[in-house]
């Protein structure tokens, strides 16, 4: 039987959270970037299935009046039975009335694209070539 929790992240936790990473995205954060969320104004949030994380989020609330998801993911093997709804959810409560959440998706990530429609983002844009192996466009989106 799964029982979910969610916690902050400590730098304790940065390799399995990268292991995650490299298996989701085709180019993955570093180590390091990994390292510098752990930082006052950003939400490093992991999700556990007992004692093994299976996913994560990382939320940039250091300016005021808006916020900034970085990253998201769920390890692949966990994928499609809504797990993605528990970080999102976190997000979401987590935000304060008036302020509005960032972020960019792959133009090719309709699943992402997807879940963050469900939750209120739309579209505001297009960064060109903004994501790098593959090279593809980043969908700027917005929920306010």
């Amino acid at each position: 039987m799964n029982e979910y929790t969610l916690k902050n992240a400590s730098e304790d936790n940065i390799k399995e959270v990268l292991k995650i990473e490299n298996l989701c995205f085709p180019d993955p954060w570093t180590e390091g970037m990994f390292f510098s969320s752990i930082a006052p104004g950003i939400d490093f949030t992991l999700l556990f299935d007992r004692s093994e994380i299976i996913g994560f989020s990382i939320t940039d609330r250091r300016v005021i009046g808006e916020n900034e998801l970085h990253n998201i993911a769920i390890t692949p093997n966990r994928r499609g039975k809504g797990l993605s709804k528990m970080l999102m959810d976190k997000i979401i409560s987590d935000t304060e009335t008036g302020t509005a959440i960032f972020l960019e998706v792959r133009a090719k990530n309709t699943v992402a694209e997807k879940l963050y429609k469900k939750y209120g983002f739309r579209e505001i844009g297009v960064r060109k070539k903004y994501y790098k192996n593959p090279e593809e466009d980043a969908v700027l989106m917005i929920r306010e």
